[in-house]
């Protein structure tokens, strides 16, 4: 049966169809012999000049500096930094302009009823002399001044770590590297480090004691410190002053 005629299937319609499919494929045409050119030119990279930065340019954040570290000696795995300044404590009645005030020093010793419990020390006045130290980690340490037994005094508190380095009393010129290191300084006597030896170093840094036994301050801490070290700690300075 023969087709009626209709608009759609006219000679005229069938130009314009034809019109428009050609349209079509010549856009397609054009899109796919352009696009590797289009891709190139928008991943370019433009020029580095070195000295210059472009405003849209992200500067990199520089690489972390790491901290050397330094097993300590009681073998447990702990680690503590060595390239930290610490600042020493400031010592009894120096005020600012006072030349034998330490340089860069802080407040951190500070008075503290013997019997507080709200800042509890972790070495405190009755401490055992061979309580566990750890090198280059910060406690609370507590010691009373007094000459001996029978004048016992007040009591002070610091936060500090064992075997900081204090550098030289400005007074006494003793030295107070190795806190906590039974003797003089990283080389005083052999073997050994104790509480008592890092509670007479904070006392007699902050009285400026050279007197032994006899001192009225830190007499008391002496005779406690009398005696060789108990703990085999590094003897390495914890930091150095500024």
């Amino acid at each position: 049966m023969a087709l009626e005629y209709s608009p759609l299937n006219g000679p005229r319609h069938r130009k314009r169809l034809i019109a428009i499919i050609a349209a079509v494929v010549g856009v397609f045409v054009v899109v796919a012999v352009l696009a590797p050119t289009l891709a190139t030119q928008l991943g370019h990279k433009r020029p580095i000049d070195n000295n210059h930065v472009t405003p849209d340019a992200e500067t990199p954040a520089p690489a972390a500096s790491l901290v050397p570290v330094v097993v300590d000696g009681d073998d447990n795995g702990d680690i503590a930094p060595t390239n930290v300044k610490i600042r020493p404590p400031c010592v009894f009645r120096r005020n600012v302009n006072d030349p034998l005030r330490p340089a860069n020093c802080v407040e951190r010793i500070v008075p503290i009823s013997c019997t507080d419990t709200t800042n509890k020390p972790h070495i405190d006045i009755f401490a055992s002399r061979c309580a566990k130290l750890e090198w280059g980690l910060t406690q609370k340490v507590r010691f009373q001044i007094g000459k001996d037994d029978k004048s016992k005094g007040a009591c002070y508190q610091v936060e500090s770590a064992v075997s900081e380095c204090w550098g030289k009393h400005p007074d006494t010129g003793s030295d107070y590297t190795c806190q906590g290191r039974c003797g003089a300084g990283c080389n005083g006597l052999p073997g050994g480090w104790s509480a008592d030896c890092w509670k007479h170093d904070i006392c007699s840094w902050f009285f400026g004691s050279k007197d032994g036994t006899n001192d009225a301050n830190c007499g008391l801490t002496f005779k406690h410190a009398s005696t060789l070290g108990c703990s085999p700690l590094s003897n390495t300075c914890y930091s150095t002053p500024p």
